[in-house]
């Protein structure tokens, strides 16, 4: 799921260079993504 939606070219190297290459820093953002997602829903479907 996250190797199939890795982040845009140019965001890519800043990523890299501020953090260091480290998978959990690409599965945080998505993981808060996610939930953001969920409540959103829940809100709207109210």
């Amino acid at each position: 799921m996250i190797i199939a939606n890795p982040p845009p070219p140019p965001v890519y190297p800043l990523i890299v260079n501020l953090l260091g290459y480290n998978p959990i820093y690409v599965v945080i953002p998505d993981a808060i993504e996610f939930i953001a997602l969920s409540i959103l829903l829940y809100f709207t479907r109210e």
